[in-house]
């Protein structure tokens, strides 16, 4: 799978894709890992509850990544556009 993406990823950033990749594996271990303890103490409600807002945390995250820097670009692009028109 890195080889793959290798070939898309420019030569200077290899090396922050490919830490930014293993800490997401890494991160995702310490979530479950820590899931499994807390579960050992919390009622089942209670980690239905816990493991919703991991959820649901990790969709603002993707949501996020994926929209923010758009919506950050269409928004200068418009205030552009309209003090061009103003003028």
């Amino acid at each position: 799978m890195i080889i793959f993406f290798s070939f898309f990823i420019p030569e200077n950033k290899r090396g922050s894709y490919s830490a930014l990749s293993n800490l997401s594996y890494i991160g995702a271990e310490l979530i479950a890992r820590s899931s499994i303890i807390l579960g050992a103490y919390l009622k089942p409600s209670m980690m239905s509850i816990t493991i919703g807002l991991v959820v649901m945390i990790g969709i603002i995250f993707v949501y996020t990544s994926l929209f923010a820097k758009s919506l950050k670009i269409n928004r200068f692009v418009t205030k552009k556009t309209n003090l061009e028109l103003n003028e």
